[in-house]
């Protein structure tokens, strides 16, 4: 079983790595999306549903990745969680120098745990960030279908920025330093998101 001393570098250097990966996504994504949108304005009107389809699964790429960075600092988290309370039921049998050495190490982990839940935190807003991109391409689609199927992709759009709005209101909520209750508001924000995607999907799903 590894030490504290041993997760808290590993978990240091993970830190680092998930923060550079959620930046190098937001650069990539970003620079394929001017990209594709480049290609859909110059295409001919036959050829853009095509390149609409490619610009879907580019996204859908790299939500997939997002999804498992998510993953791997959920994992994180419950790991954490784990150790915290394995130092808490030392503590509460630990006396003198051996009880301030643990209440040492439980002061560096819940920093440590502070620093897992802000990129967590930074996770959710990226995959927000990302969707509400998707809102404005399925808009600017919309102008391109007849007026019945503008009328209802118009009211999921409307429906999806509501959606939008009340998970950025549960991410507003989220504090990485509250560790006591960042469980319970993790939980409604990703309760929230899955709410945003299936309404995104379903959005989507109207221009077939």
């Amino acid at each position: 079983m590894k030490t504290w001393t041993e997760m808290e570098a590993e978990m240091e250097l993970k830190l680092r790595k998930w923060a550079q990966d959620l930046d190098q996504l937001d650069a990539e994504e970003a620079a394929k999306e001017a990209e594709f949108e480049a290609k859909i304005k110059a295409a001919p009107a036959d050829a853009k549903a095509k390149l609409q389809a490619e610009q879907a699964k580019m996204h859908a790429d790299f939500e997939a990745k997002r999804t498992k960075l998510q993953q791997d600092l959920d994992e994180a988290d419950r790991k954490l969680d784990a150790e915290a309370d394995r130092l808490d039921a030392d503590m509460a049998k630990a006396e003198g120098k051996a009880k301030t050495d643990l209440e040492a190490q439980r002061a560096k982990l819940t920093a440590t745990r502070e620093k897992v839940n802000a990129q967590l935190k930074a996770t959710y807003e990226a995959q927000v960030k990302h969707i509400k991109t998707q809102i404005a391409e399925m808009q600017a689609r919309a102008k391109a279908t007849d007026e019945k199927i503008r009328a209802k992709i118009n009211a999921d759009i409307e429906a999806l920025r509501q959606k939008v709005a009340d998970v950025e209101q549960h991410i507003q909520k989220l504090h990485a330093e509250h560790v006591a209750t960042w469980n319970e508001n993790k939980s409604k924000v990703e309760r929230a998101i899955a709410d945003l995607k299936a309404g995104r999907d379903k959005a989507k799903a109207e221009f077939k």
